[in-house]
Parts: structure tokens; C-alpha cells; sequence
């Protein structure tokens, strides 16, 4: 299984190997100006498949989330491969060209929890709002963390397992609060903690761990998750903020 790490450019070749023999399989995230990205001499197509092919890494490049102006190189593969893949990079884009591309970490790997992804302390760290319960309860994703591009890979391994008519076993009987699963939303299947449990009706409530939000569905709709399913963070923080209330004692519908 692919562990996960995040970092911006940085020069020095001693923190590259130290940083790299801590972990064995790794997604590095590497964030940079759009321009140190695809203004080599040779298109940057022609760039990376080079790369790929004499360090054995696969290497992606998408969009920045949150800054049109940058954007974000990931690279998967073994330790020593992606040693030998940042130290490609730093040769094809030398620091006396492109003094913006470094590879310092965006985040410490203490900052990265095993199941539940949480706001690290004393770190400034970029957020979007994956769904909103109210002006002062929500749910955010960290688009910049390492495990994040992982997620929509999950999602449609997830989606082609859970969507077969038969051989998925539903949830054990009786239903626990606090178990984790796969639960049905639209047209997909996403990671579910159970919340409520209405044994009246046969019916439950869940929230989505990848995304955030609630919903209530039939106990007969959840299905065991797989442990390969689990390796990932979830990856919705819900925060509730302190002292933000609705003057009335509720918020109107136009302010959601």
C-alpha cells in the first residue's frame, strides 16, 4: 500500500535522502509555480515521461486547488525511486533558474493520523468546505495533504466493488452506533461511520467520513467495508466554531 508525504521545492540534496529513507512506498506532492513547472526547455510532456523512465517513479501533474497560478507534481513509487526521481527534478530545474521550486515538506509526518485526518497545531494549512450543516458547523478537506489525491483513486475502486447487484455482505445484525462502512449516496458508495441507530423503522443514521454531511438511510443499504479500504484518512474534518450563533436561536435558511 502507498503511504504519503507532501512537500514544496527545496535545494539541498542531503534533505532529499534524509527525508526519503523514512519511508519505504510513498506519494510526494510537490508544489510549484505554474511557470517552474512548464517552462523547461523541452515540453513538459517529453519531460516527465524522461523522468519516469530513468527513475521508475509515475508522475502526475494537476491543478492547484486553491492557486490558479501554481501547481501540484505528484510522485509515486518506491523510497529509492522517488530519491532518484526529486534528484531528476533539482537537475532538469537547478535552483539558479528556478530559485522558487524547493522541497521542503509541507507538513511533518507526526502531523499525519492513521484514520482521522485533523487540523495539525501551529501549522498554516490550506482548506475547502466539502459540506456545510450550518454557519458554524462544517466539514473541510485539505487539499494540499499528501493522502488527498489519493481519494478520488479510492473512490472509484470503492464505486466498482460496492456497485455489484450481489456478494458484498450487508452490515452484521444488530447495528452499532460508531461502526464504520460503506454507505449509498446518489449514484455512489463512500466511507460511513453509523451515528444513530432507529431499530423502530430499521433505518440509520451515517456520516460520511471522505466528505462530510448526514443522512439518514434503510440499515439494509450498508454494506462491511473492506480493510483495503481503510489505509486512507478520512479525510472530512468537522469543525464546530465557538461562539457563532443565530441572533434568533436559528439560521435562516438564506444564510446556509
Amino acid at each position: 500500500m502507498v503511504e504519503s508525504h507532501s512537500c514544496v521545492l527545496h535545494t539541498e540534496n542531503e534533505e532529499i535522502t534524509a527525508f526519503a529513507s523514512l519511508i519505504s512506498d510513498v506519494l510526494w506532492l510537490l508544489v510549484g509555480a505554474s511557470t517552474c513547472i512548464t517552462s523547461s526547455m523541452s515540453p513538459v510532456e517529453e519531460v516527465i515521461e524522461w523522468i519516469q523512465e530513468n527513475s521508475g517513479a509515475h508522475i502526475v501533474i494537476r491543478e492547484h486547488v486553491l492557486n490558479s497560478s501554481h501547481k501540484i507534481c505528484s510522485i509515486e513509487g518506491k523510497r529509492d525511486q522517488i530519491n532518484k526521481c526529486l534528484r531528476m527534478i533539482r537537475r532538469r530545474f537547478p535552483p539558479s533558474r528556478f530559485p522558487d521550486l524547493k522541497l521542503t515538506p509541507l507538513l511533518p509526518m507526526s502531523v499525519i493520523p492513521k484514520f482521522q485526518l485533523g487540523l495539525p497545531e501551529s501549522v498554516t494549512v490550506e482548506v475547502v468546505i466539502s459540506y456545510i450543516v450550518s454557519p458554524s458547523h462544517f466539514f473541510m478537506q485539505q487539499p494540499t495533504h499528501p493522502t488527498f489525491p489519493s481519494l478520488s483513486r479510492q473512490d472509484q475502486f470503492i464505486l466498482a466493488v460496492y456497485c455489484q447487484p450481489v456478494g458484498i455482505p450487508e452490515l452484521p445484525r444488530p447495528i452499532k452506533a460508531g461502526v464504520i462502512c460503506i454507505a449509498p449516496l446518489g449514484s455512489g458508495w463512500y466511507r460511513a461511520q453509523v451515528m444513530e441507530v432507529y431499530r423502530e423503522v430499521d433505518e440509520v443514521q451515517v456520516k460520511f467520513l471522505d466528505y462530510g454531511g448526514y443522512t439518514v438511510v434503510p440499515a439494509s443499504d450498508l454494506r462491511q467495508i473492506r480493510s483495503d479500504f481503510m489505509t486512507l484518512p478520512f479525510q472530512a474534518t468537522e469543525v464546530c466554531l465557538a461562539g457563532v450563533r443565530p441572533l434568533d436561536g436559528k439560521f435562516q435558511l438564506i444564510v446556509l
